[in-house]
């Protein structure tokens, strides 16, 4: 069921190349792009993510498709809506499955791309444009540059790489195998090609991406298009997180491509070669000056991101061989709860850095800043400044920067 509500008044091989031939524009009077933004409770969830969006250059082109469990018990906030293009509050019911409500959403999208939000993810003020800009230039699917919001300890950063590795270090817009899961942008009419398999393949984003490149399109990483991402930092979640993301990830898998016993028995005996080809790449990438962590943290990423990647590629040998069991919904639980996953003290500054945001003035349209220039609520910058304290013990200085090193994401 959905319920409109319009506010009109106020770790893959990249390749640069050439982008195909343009497509011809969007009716003037529909939106430039819908914002898929999903909760499994509430507004108050994702209001944060919210203010980010309405921060963008583009506000009052973007269509924001709210996705709720009930419209009756979201607790959505009208006023705090006005600077989009419009707004649709799609009920879902209880969310178990967050892909399958995702496309509930995707359905009710009314702009001919569609891009995907996170409560747990943060968009610099000119993510949206530059995704627009990118689709009007022919590519199918775009997707951001990912940088860390937390990254004071090894847990963030070993949950951040394997996700992320190559849309944080990549500095130069290019065609890519695969983007950033949850955060992407999609051209609408793709989506909905998938039919009945949508739901499934936008829970395990990889095989989505698998898709649409066995039918030709293509996809395109756009690094001027940046994402702050908040990452789980307790070590226990973040072996939680890993295990039921590997096991989802390759039940998944096998179920989608219909693969026969063997070929699963042949999979789930493989995985243990996994984790030491990706540490390999990530110690390569160091090596030439790539490696997009703080150096003087590496002795204790590297050990932390080998225990995440090990458990990673049980929970997936698993999946292979026994199926995805509860481990979707508990991955969901995690992907929307973040805050109980912190450590101490990313919590504390995170607890800090939303209050502060929250109690700023909303972006409007008489006062939203042009091309380039930051957003009236802060980006979760906030963060790096409540922990220097904690970060010292972590190797970087009181200015946030790694000790003998560049700048990190959020001081970039």
């Amino acid at each position: 069921m959905v319920a409109a509500r319009a506010n009109q008044d106020g770790s893959l091989e990249a390749r640069p190349t050439e982008p195909p031939r343009s497509p011809p524009p969007a009716p003037s009077d529909s939106p430039d792009l819908s914002i898929v933004l999903l909760t499994v409770d509430h507004y108050e969830s994702v209001r944060l993510t919210v203010r980010h969006l309405l921060g963008q250059t583009i506000a009052d082109r973007l269509e924001l498709v709210l996705a709720v469990p009930s419209a009756a018990t979201a607790r959505v906030l009208p006023s705090e809506l006005g600077g989009f293009h419009s707004v649709q509050v799609v009920e879902v019911g209880p969310v178990s499955l967050s892909g399958e409500a995702k496309a509930l959403a995707v359905r009710a999208a009314r702009a001919e791309f569609v891009a995907f939000a996170e409560e747990h993810a943060f968009p610099r003020p000119t993510w949206a444009e530059t995704l627009v800009a990118a689709h009007r230039r022919g590519w199918d699917a775009v997707g951001p540059r990912m940088l860390n919001a937390n990254g004071g300890s090894a847990v963030s950063w070993a949950s951040f790489l394997p996700d992320y590795a190559l849309p944080s270090t990549c500095l130069d817009a290019r065609e890519v195998d695969a983007l950033p899961w949850h955060n992407s942008s999609y051209r609408r009419s793709l989506l909905l090609e998938r039919g009945a398999r949508l739901g499934a393949m936008l829970q395990v984003e990889g095989l989505l991406h698998e898709a649409l490149r066995r039918r030709g399109s293509r996809l395109y990483l756009e690094p001027r298009a940046e994402t702050l991402h908040l990452n789980v930092s307790r070590l226990s979640g973040l072996l939680r997180d890993q295990w039921h993301s590997g096991r989802g990830f390759g039940a998944e898998r096998a179920r989608s491509n219909q693969w026969s016993a063997g070929r699963r028995l042949f999979y789930a005996a493989a995985t243990p070669l996994v984790p030491p080809l990706r540490i390999a790449r990530l110690v390569g990438a160091w090596r030439h000056g790539r490696f997009p962590g703080p150096s003087a943290m590496l002795s204790t990423i590297v050990p932390t991101l080998a225990l995440g990647l090990v458990t990673h590629s049980l929970g997936e040998a698993c999946g292979y061989l026994a199926g995805a069991g509860d481990s979707i919904r508990e991955k969901t639980r995690i992907e929307f709860h973040r805050d109980l996953y912190l450590n101490r003290a990313d919590l504390r500054a995170w607890q800090e850095h939303r209050r502060a945001a929250l109690a700023a003035p909303l972006p409007g349209r008489s006062t939203r800043a042009p091309a380039g220039a930051q957003p009236p609520a802060a980006p979760p910058d906030g963060l790096e400044a409540g922990r220097r304290a904690d970060s010292r013990r972590a190797g970087l200085s009181d200015g946030g920067r790694p000790a003998g090193g560049r700048a990190g994401p959020l001081n970039a």
